[in-house]
């Protein structure tokens, strides 16, 4: 896993799926609503493909709930005023 100095994203997908380890058949720990902040605290080291998305994987940090999300489903952010406003602007 790489690790990143702190970001924040904003979920764009309607319902985001939090799975436990960096892999679409990994279990779901929680499910994420679309416009909620989350702070990514690392990605993947190698890309996946997932219905025909290609991203990386991001560890998230969700209300101390820490698991995994698709790259595709967030917006990401440099600085969470960046990722509320975003948020803002999807609700």
């Amino acid at each position: 896993m790489l690790s990143v100095r702190s970001t924040w994203a904003v979920v764009v997908s309607p319902l985001l799926r939090v799975r436990e380890q960096p892999d679409s058949r990994s279990t779901v720990l929680q499910h994420i609503r679309q416009g909620v902040v989350v702070e990514v605290i690392g990605k993947s080291d190698r890309e996946d493909e997932i219905e025909g998305l290609v991203d990386y994987w991001y560890r998230i940090n969700y209300d101390g709930l820490k698991g995994w999300v698709f790259g595709p489903y967030l917006t990401l952010c440099d600085s969470r005023a960046a990722a509320e406003a975003e948020a803002t602007r999807l609700q």
